[in-house]
C-alpha cells in the first residue's frame, strides 16, 4: 500500500488546523497527518479527535538541522522553510507528500491527489 503524508505548519491558526484534523476521519483520507508547530500547539483538540497525528515541534528540527536563518520574521521563516526540509529529510520513503497551509480547508477526500 502506498504511503502518503500531508504536512501542515501552524504558529497559532488553530481553527484552520482544527478543520483539517476533522476532515481526515470525516472523509477517510488515506494519508498521515504531520503537524509541525512553532510555539504554542493546538493540543486542546489534536490527539483527542484524530489519533494518527504525527506532531513535530519545529524547534526540535531547528536543533537537529541547525540551518542559518534570518532574525527577522523567524516564525514565518521556520514554518515556510522547515516544512520542506522535514519532507525531504524525514519523509523521503513516502510515495507522495503534500504541504499545505493552516488557512486552507479540506472539503472532500484528497486521497486521489496523492495518486
Amino acid at each position: 500500500m502506498p504511503k502518503y503524508a500531508l504536512i501542515v505548519t501552524d504558529t497559532g491558526l488553530f481553527p484552520g488546523t482544527n478543520a483539517m484534523i476533522n476532515a481526515f476521519p470525516y472523509y477517510d483520507i488515506q494519508a498521515e497527518f504531520h503537524y509541525l508547530y512553532k510555539g504554542k500547539r493546538a493540543e486542546a483538540f489534536a490527539k483527542e479527535r484524530f489519533e494518527d497525528i504525527v506532531e513535530v515541534d519545529i524547534d526540535d528540527l531547528v536543533e537537529k538541522y541547525d540551518i542559518r536563518h534570518p532574525k527577522v520574521g523567524e516564525n514565518v521563516w521556520y514554518c515556510k522553510m522547515y516544512r520542506y526540509l522535514y519532507a525531504v529529510r524525514e519523509l523521503i520513503d513516502y510515495d507522495a507528500v503534500m504541504i499545505i497551509d493552516a488557512d486552507m480547508v479540506i472539503c472532500n477526500d484528497i486521497t486521489p491527489w496523492f495518486e
